[in-house]
């Protein structure tokens, strides 16, 4: 093999195994993300459930969860009087 195909081999060598390390590192964070979004979900589901079980919103909440903007304004429309 010649010097120049020999560097040119070297050079796309170093390109191919930095962009994997790029992509690993990528596919790190994302996976993370997906399981962060994964219980994310988990929780909403089961809030969800808790709700339709027609118990007191405030024993759904746990100790110093506050309710989001939506979620007071869907317990106003409701009925409900005193929001956390």
């Amino acid at each position: 093999m010649t010097p120049y195909k020999m560097g040119m081999k070297d050079g796309m060598l170093g390109i191919a195994k930095t962009d994997l390390e790029s992509v690993a590192m990528r596919i790190a964070i994302l996976e993370d993300e997906l399981e962060e979004a994964r219980r994310n979900k988990w929780d909403i589901v089961k809030k969800i459930s808790l709700l339709e079980s027609d118990c007191d919103p405030e024993t759904i909440l746990e100790h110093n969860e506050r309710l989001t903007v939506s979620e007071k304004i869907a317990l106003i429309k409701e009925g409900f009087n005193a929001i956390p």
